[in-house]
């Protein structure tokens, strides 16, 4: 598991509620999005609230970025959600890069048949 938090803020300091509207540190929805895409800040704690719920979910082979929103805090639920919807982001994309790899692959051996036809080369199996 790989995990990008974006810009830490908020220290000590962030749970104590006049020093936290102070210094705005009022971003307590957490954005997952896959591999290292995010820009924004991260709450130091909803990094550790984020990296807590991978325990609990198969989040293993996950990569993802982890930054905060303006909005409530997010669930447990929440960021179980975002794991999946992470999850099947992150299989999709593996499974459009392996489609492309197959039809450049084909391409590449039908240009090299209707080479070899066109040449009058004929494929008797040696190397």
């Amino acid at each position: 598991m790989v995990v990008r938090p974006g810009q830490l803020f908020g220290g000590p300091d962030a749970n104590n509620k006049d020093a936290g509207t102070l210094l705005r540190l009022d971003k307590d929805t957490v954005q997952l999005t896959p591999g290292d895409t995010a820009v924004g800040d991260t709450l130091g704690s909803a990094v550790a609230g984020v990296l807590v719920r991978c325990f609990f979910c198969d989040a293993r082979a996950l990569d993802f970025s982890d930054t905060n929103e303006d909005g409530p805090a997010s669930s447990e639920a929440d960021v179980d959600d975002m794991f999946q919807e992470v999850a099947s982001q992150a299989a999709a994309k593996i499974s459009d890069e392996q489609l492309g790899k197959r039809a450049r692959l084909f391409a590449k051996s039908l240009s090299d048949a209707v080479e070899n036809v066109v040449s009058g080369k004929v494929f008797d199996g040696s190397p």
